[in-house]
């Protein structure tokens, strides 16, 4: 990897990072559109059944890390962690893409 497409990489994760950081203070604590709709129309039992019948528990649901609690921190956190778990993976999938280019 040559220099400027390493620091075109840094610059990019920094600035996803910087995004991510203010998301986490002015991202609204109400559902979104499906969530909502689900609300109004489902009954409360229902709702409950769904939101604990998933086959695999979140590893940070709602976008919070209960370690840190509700609120900001939790919600930071979480995002930083999903932004660097993104910019490794497709960071990882354009290393095999470009292999495998090479091979054909």
């Amino acid at each position: 990897m040559d220099k400027k497409t390493k620091q075109l990489l840094i610059v990019g994760l920094i600035i996803a990072i910087l995004i991510a950081a203010v998301s986490a203070f002015i991202a609204s604590t109400d559902p979104d559109g499906l969530e909502k709709t689900m609300e109004d129309i489902l009954p409360e039992e229902i709702l409950h059944e769904i939101e604990e019948s998933h086959l695999i528990e979140s590893p940070m649901p709602d976008y919070e890390i209960e370690a840190f609690g509700e609120g900001p921190i939790g919600t930071l956190i979480s995002f930083l962690v999903g932004t660097i778990i993104v910019f490794i993976l497709a960071l990882g999938l354009g290393y095999l893409l470009k292999r495998k280019n090479k091979n054909e």
